[in-house]
Formats: C-alpha cells, sequence, structure tokens
C-alpha cells in the first residue's frame, strides 16, 4: 500500500502526538508498504502565528501535498485534514487522533470555567470553535477513524452524534516489552511523575500530596520527568524540604525514560484529562504501580486493585491515601505489579501497527 501518515506537531519520535505516528509509520514502512510522513516542520508558514497556521496554512499545504500522489490511504492525525472531508482526494481518507478536540474542550475546558478555576479570551474560544468545528468535518467526511481510547469513540456516537462510521480503536504501545525487570520491592525510587508542567495534569494536587506524604515518609524519592527545572512554575510552586527529596529530570529518549522507569515503584499519573497518555502502558510495562485518574488510557486499561490503582480527580487526599498504602503494603503490591505487566505485554507497536494495517484493508475492501 502507498500510504501518507501525517501530524501537525512538530517530529519527535519520543513524543505522544508525533511519536505514535511515527512509530506507527515505520512499523508499516517494515512491513512492506510504502510510507510518507508530513509532520509541523516539514512546511514553511506565512502567519506567525501558528495557531492561525494549524487552523488555516496547514490543512490547504497538506491537502495539496496530498494530491500530488496517488496514495492508497491517507492517515491524518487531527482536524488538521478536514479538507479532505470536502474535496475530492486519492486514495482512502483515514481520521485518526489521540484525544478529540471536541471532548477536550468539553471535559477539561468548560469544566474550568464552570469550576471557575479559569476563564478564557474570546479569541481563545473562537479558535476552539473552529477546530471543532474543522474535526466535525473531518470525521463526517473520512473513510474510517482511529481513536485511541473508548471515551473517543463513545464521544464520536453519542456527543457529537455521528452515527454509522467504521471506529477502530487502537490504543498506544510500547515499542519494546522487557523480558524483566526489577523486583517491585527492591526498587530504589518511590515516586516517579511524567509530563510537561501544567494544570492539566494534575501537578497543583500532585504537589500538594507530595507536602503531606514526606512527613509520613521522611525518605521518600520522588523523580519528575519531562520538563526543565528551570521553569518559573516549577520554581514558584516547589521549594522547601519537598526539593529535597526531588530529582528532575528531561530530555530522556524513550528507551532511557523506560530503564529509569523501572527503578521506581509508583507511577503517579492524576490528569484532569487525557486523549490517551502513553505513560500507562509504558509504566505497566515496567511493572509500575500505576496510580491514576480514570481518563485515557487509565480508563481502558486499569483494572482498579488487579493491575493498578484508579483515584478520583482533583483529589490530593486520595492521592495521599492511595500512595501511602502501596508503600505501607510492598509484599501485596508485588502480585498487581507483575499483574500489569502480564496485562501490557502484547500492546507493542509491532502489534499496534498490525492492527492498523487490518483496519485500512476493511476500509479499502468496504468503499470499493
Amino acid at each position: 500500500m502507498k500510504i501518507l501518515m501525517s501530524s501537525h506537531h512538530k517530529r519527535n519520535i519520543n513524543s505522544g502526538a508525533s511519536g505514535t505516528v511515527e512509530r506507527i509509520g515505520l512499523h508499516l514502512q517494515a512491513f512492506g508498504n510504502d510510507v510518507d510522513f508530513i509532520f509541523w516542520d516539514d512546511f514553511k508558514y506565512f502567519f506567525k502565528n501558528p495557531n492561525i497556521s494549524l487552523l488555516f496554512e496547514f490543512p490547504q499545504k497538506l491537502y495539496k501535498h496530498i494530491n500530488k500522489k496517488d496514495y492508497d490511504i491517507i492517515d491524518v492525525r487531527g482536524s488538521v485534514g478536514y479538507l479532505l472531508g470536502k474535496k475530492p482526494h486519492p486514495g482512502k481518507y483515514i481520521f485518526r487522533n489521540g484525544g478529540l478536540d471536541t471532548r477536550f474542550w468539553k471535559d477539561y475546558y468548560l469544566e474550568q470555567m464552570r469550576l471557575g478555576f479559569a476563564d478564557y479570551s474570546f479569541k481563545f474560544r473562537w479558535g476552539m470553535k473552529k477546530t471543532n468545528q474543522h474535526e466535525y468535518s473531518a470525521i463526517k467526511g473520512c473513510d474510517g477513524v482511529i481513536v485511541m481510547s473508548n471515551e473517543d469513540k463513545d464521544f464520536i456516537e453519542n456527543e457529537m452524534g455521528i452515527k454509522g462510521k467504521e471506529i477502530s480503536v487502537i490504543p498506544g504501545g510500547i515499542e519494546n516489552y522487557p523480558d524483566s525487570c526489577k523486583n517491585f520491592i527492591s526498587r530504589k525510587r518511590d515516586i516517579a511523575v511524567i509530563g510537561w508542567w501544567g494544570y492539566i495534569k494534575g501537578y497543583p494536587y500532585i504537589i500538594e500530596a507530595l507536602k503531606n506524604l514526606i512527613k509520613t515518609f521522611p525518605g521518600l524519592k520522588i523523580t519528575f520527568f519531562g520538563f526543565n527545572p528551570e521553569i518559573p512554575e516549577f520554581k514558584s510552586n516547589v521549594a522547601g524540604d519537598l526539593l529535597n527529596h526531588l530529582e528532575v529530570k528531561f530530555g530522556l529518549t524513550n528507551r532511557e525514560l523506560l530503564e529509569a522507569l523501572g527503578d521506581h515503584k509508583i507511577l503517579l499519573v492524576p490528569s484532569l484529562f487525557e486523549g490517551f497518555g502513553k505513560v500507562v502502558p509504558e509504566g505497566m510495562a515496567m511493572g509500575n504501580i500505576i496510580i491514576a485518574t480514570e481518563v485515557g488510557a487509565a480508563k481502558d486499561l486499569i483494572k482498579d486493585g488487579i493491575n493498578g490503582v484508579l483515584i478520583r480527580k482533583r483529589n490530593s487526599n486520595d492521592i495521599v491515601e492511595k500512595v501511602t498504602y502501596v508503600l505501607n503494603n510492598p509484599d501485596k503490591f508485588q502480585e498487581l505489579s507483575l499483574n500489569a505487566r502480564e496485562f501490557i505485554k502484547d500492546y507493542t507497536w509491532k502489534n499496534i501497527s498490525l492492527k492498523t494495517v487490518q483496519f485500512y484493508e476493511r476500509i479499502i475492501k468496504l468503499n470499493k
């Protein structure tokens, strides 16, 4: 098959968005397919504001590029493929997403406003409205949909009211499932947190919980992964004794990150919203006890008390309670650690890519 895979993010194989597209595409190439890639940084833009370019320039440039080659499959991440839903194009158009923008608006932004935690400018709301319109057009006009969670599938059908589409839920994966990892009890560090610094990742609740936990566990060892500790948001929120318990690491490759996770007991993921959250399957593969809110990957993959632990959103007390129980009862959680590894062992990028090819073939067959 001749396949185009595209993401409106900068090319970075270690990221969640463009990394998913690139990893799947590379496996598709290994299967013998002819695969082209288009990422954000493959084009030059007239507008200085990247949000305007995202809404209008990138979709136009992508559409022009697509019509230069006779593709069998055009797999585009996000709403930027909306012109394919309206205009003629070669091959079959697959709308792919790792978290619907429309669901993001409803489940996070509107909730933030309802709770009085944030307000958003007219310009921002206008941009989100256009994005949501583009997303609707893209899904409505595509030949098939790939989403990474059942939340997105249900949202398309029940909230957006788009019925009758071929939708496949294909989650994110892990590059190489480790044959073995450290015994849960023997791990030297206690808690890992992964993700850029932001409210959506639950950092206010993480910090509040950790300040209480270090009072109970004076030797607690914590690692934050994924942002530069020199950013002002970190410096203004983390100070005092907590800094003595904390390491911050960034710029790691995916392999380096997984190796580091293998030395931690708990992976804490108290996000307020996730499209998927690839750290969940990665942490499960490394035998971490995942303590996570029931969003994105955690909602589909975590069976509470069996292969992970679920917590309530926006609740630092729940974080403290669950972390305390895990750390005070390591023998009970050795089995849970093994359960997590067993559950996730088939979620490799190779297997994810095989499911992707099978979906492509089904779409081609249905739309002949």
